[in-house]
């Protein structure tokens, strides 16, 4: 089923002028008495449970609603292709509603240096390859909250480019680096951009995992995955965990930039795929984006884990339409399989699934995006690179091959030995814990900002009296429309309201109502007469 956001907003046209008691749960309907309609309607001849019916015409409503937003979102865009500078300044206000749907509205501490992290029982250093050392690290992000993993440096040679390698939340960076078992030698690409040259940072992401899922306040454990649980808190304070882990990216570009003379290149599989091209789009400094197990149609985004769920995301972006803001600059896209993934309902989460799209699917996207983007004089590189039809690994050698081609001008070297490991305790499990209790905690404290956040936010609502009152509260009530609860800008077919009696009892008469909304959209209620 479609968002709930989404079915909120239909119920409150639904509801409109009616006022309906449900509360009739105590009484049996009696199916004995006779078809008789409310004085004024029609007669409902409906066969069926008229609220499975309901919502039924809901979802059908919903989900082509979700297939019409391809054609309609060119409405949201204004795109020059007279130059480059003229294009990115015609797409900056789409930029912009991207980064704020995705809860970008917290101001990150400035750019530090990256921190080596080392305890008693564990140096930063963990590893040396070929020409390159892996240290533990981590980045200030946000207050209290920061970016952890694992820095690849190049040793006794300077860097040919600074790289984020965001891996799939059920990845660790480590095993990107080659240093624990879960990856082929061909996909620890951590290690084969650092053989080649490259300062390479990789993030640790929030898993799907459930061992540290709590509510309650910490009195109850609870099913749902740690990505939910802190999609779930950040999502009422309009935050979201993708805009967190972004902003991780984001605090970990900074830092490779403080090195001005650095290309920077972003790549990512499965969720990091995700975010590589969430990233690519919204930071212009990232000059060569590739992302894998990841791109495709996302008009069925509402079947995958609702912490990938963005409000009304789908009205203006699809994934060609988010590569068009990575434009002019380079997009590589590899087929893959990608991460999959089934939560079935009983649990806490919500249902849910991953699975790879067929290859045909991935080509019509890109052929999608070539179109958004055919304007230009000279076509930007929007390349499609195929792993085994589409189902195979991810980290191709053509795709790795053409990033560091197009990021450094340079070809790829040929896979090196594994890394030496200097030590056998990588605290992937405490590294997991931390990042999981610091957003969780900053997520919290916005919670408890609130009261002060709200009055900052009605400053402008003037209640010296009901006339002021009123004058002042119409952009409130505009944006609670638009911006929270979601509006439906399309007209209403006529109620014709069709009732029938099915309740006759000594203090009250009952009337099943129904009456049309959209198309294929009812309302459905009992209405209870004294």
């Amino acid at each position: 089923m479609p968002h709930m956001r989404a079915i909120l907003s239909i119920l409150l046209v639904l509801l409109g002028p009616f006022t309906l008691s449900l509360d009739a749960q105590s009484v049996e309907r009696r199916a004995d008495l006779p078809p008789e309609p409310l004085t004024g309607t029609e007669l409902l001849t409906l066969d069926g449970d008229p609220a499975e019916l309901m919502v039924a015409g809901v979802d059908r409503f919903l989900l082509r609603e979700l297939t019409l937003s391809v054609e309609r979102r060119a409405a949201h865009w204004q795109r020059n292709f007279s130059s480059p500078e003229a294009y990115e300044r015609s797409v900056e206000p789409n930029r912009q509603r991207l980064a704020s749907m995705l809860g970008l509205i917290d101001s990150r501490v400035p750019a530090k240096e990256i921190e080596l992290l080392a305890t008693t029982r564990r140096p930063a250093r963990l590893a040396r390859g070929e020409q390159y050392d892996v240290f533990a690290v981590r980045w200030p992000t946000l207050p209290g909250v920061h970016g952890e993993g694992l820095l690849l440096q190049p040793v006794d040679r300077s860097p040919i480019a600074g790289v984020v390698l965001i891996p799939d939340c059920e990845q660790l960076p480590e095993q990107l680096a080659g240093l624990i078992p879960g990856l082929a030698p061909p996909q620890q690409i951590a290690r084969r951009l650092a053989e080649n040259g490259c300062r390479v940072l990789v993030p640790a992401l929030i898993d799907r995992g459930r061992e540290l899922s709590v509510v309650a306040n910490g009195r109850r454990r609870s099913t749902a995955t740690h990505r939910e649980i802190l999609y779930r808190s950040a999502y009422q304070m309009g935050r979201h965990l993708i805009g967190y882990e972004l902003q991780k990216v984001f605090a970990a570009t900074d830092a490779l930039a403080l090195d001005a003379s650095l290309p920077i290149g972003i790549l990512g599989f499965g969720e990091g795929g995700m975010l590589a091209l969430y990233a690519g789009a919204l930071d212009r400094r990232i000059n060569v984006t590739a992302v894998s197990g990841y791109f495709g149609p996302r008009e069925e985004l509402w079947r995958e884990p609702i912490d990938r769920n963005v409000f009304g995301l789908l009205r203006e972006f699809g994934d060609a339409e988010i590569a068009s803001l990575i434009a002019p600059r380079p997009l590589l896209i590899e087929a893959s399989a990608g991460p999959t993934l089934v939560i079935e309902p009983g649990s806490d989460s919500a249902p849910a699934e991953l699975r790879t799209p067929p290859l045909d699917r991935v080509r019509e996207e890109r052929r999608r995006t070539m179109k958004l983007l055919a304007g230009f004089t000279e076509p930007p590189i929007i390349e499609l690179l195929v792993s085994d039809n589409g189902a195979g690994a991810f980290g191709s050698e053509p795709w790795l091959s053409r990033f560091v081609q197009l990021l450094a001008g340079q070809p790829l070297v040929p896979l090196g030995p594994a890394p030496e490991r200097l030590t056998t305790k990588f605290d992937t499990d405490v590294r997991r814990a931390r990042q999981f209790d610091e957003l969780a905690r900053f997520s919290q404290e916005l919670v408890d900002q609130g009261p002060t956040m709200r009055e900052s936010f009605l400053a402008e609502l003037n209640r010296n009296s009901v006339e002021e009152l009123e004058a002042t509260s119409s952009t409130y009530r505009r944006y609670l429309q638009q911006e929270i609860l979601g509006h439906l800008d399309m007209p209403k077919r006529a109620a014709r309201p069709r009732t029938r009696r099915v309740y006759d009892e000594p203090d009250f008469v009952g009337y099943q109502v129904v009456t049309d909304v959209f198309d294929a959209v009812m309302l459905y209620g009992i209405f209870l007469i004294p």
